[in-house]
C-alpha cells in the first residue's frame, strides 16, 4: 500500500473517531451543561449539580430551585429560627438564603458551609419521588421534592431539564446562568 493512500485511510479514520466522540452524549448533567437537569433514571439527577452560593450563580432559577429546598425542608436563616419561607424564593442568593443553606448543611452534613455544593444536592436527590410520566429519555416525567416541611412540584421534560413553579405560580426552568424567577 503506498504513503498516499496509508495516509488518507489515518486521516478518515481520525475523522470518525473526532466524529464518534463528538456525538457521544453524557450519562449526567453538570453545572456547565447550564441546567438542573436529568436522564434515565431520576435518583442520580442532582448528584453533580452545584456550587450555588453568594457569588456562584448567586442570581439564577437554579438558586430558585434550591431556594424551593430550603423552603420545603424548614430551613433556619438566623439564630432565632425564624424559618425560610416561601415568599423568600426570589432567585436571589443573599444573606438569608447563605444563612438556611448553612443551616440546612449542618443538620444534614455536620458542616459549616453556607454554599450548596454537590454534598448536598446529592442528599436531596433522594427526597425526590416519582408522581407520573416516564423516566425514558425524551419523555416528561413528573416529580415531587418532599421535605421536611413541604412538598412541591416537579416536571423534567423531555429534554431532561427541571421545571417548577416559581412563588408567584410562574413556570420556569431550573437554569444556572439568567433568572426569570420570582
Amino acid at each position: 500500500m503506498g504513503e498516499h493512500v496509508k495516509k488518507k485511510i489515518l486521516a478518515g479514520l481520525a475523522a470518525l473517531g473526532i466524529a464518534l466522540t463528538a456525538s457521544t452524549v453524557p450519562a449526567e448533567a453538570k453545572t456547565s451543561d447550564g441546567w438542573i437537569r436529568g436522564y434515565d433514571g431520576y435518583g442520580d439527577d442532582l448528584d453533580d449539580e452545584g456550587m450555588l452560593n453568594m457569588s456562584t450563580f448567586a442570581n439564577s432559577n437554579a438558586t430558585c430551585f434550591w431556594q424551593k429546598i430550603l423552603w420545603a425542608e424548614g430551613a433556619e436563616y438566623n439564630s432565632d429560627g425564624d424559618k425560610f419561607t416561601f415568599r423568600m424564593v426570589d432567585g436571589i442568593f443573599g444573606p438569608k438564603t447563605a444563612q438556611a443553606t448553612e443551616d440546612l448543611n449542618f443538620r444534614i452534613r455536620k458542616v459549616s458551609s453556607t454554599s450548596a455544593t454537590k454534598e448536598i444536592f446529592f442528599y436531596m436527590g433522594n427526597k425526590l419521588v416519582q408522581t407520573g410520566g416516564s423516566t425514558a429519555r425524551g419523555k416528561d416525567l413528573y416529580l415531587e421534592f418532599r421535605g421536611e416541611s413541604y412538598t412541591f412540584r416537579i416536571k423534567r421534560n423531555s429534554e431532561g431539564k427541571y421545571t417548577f413553579d416559581d412563588r408567584n405560580g410562574n413556570h420556569v426552568q431550573a437554569g444556572y446562568r439568567y433568572r426569570t424567577c420570582q
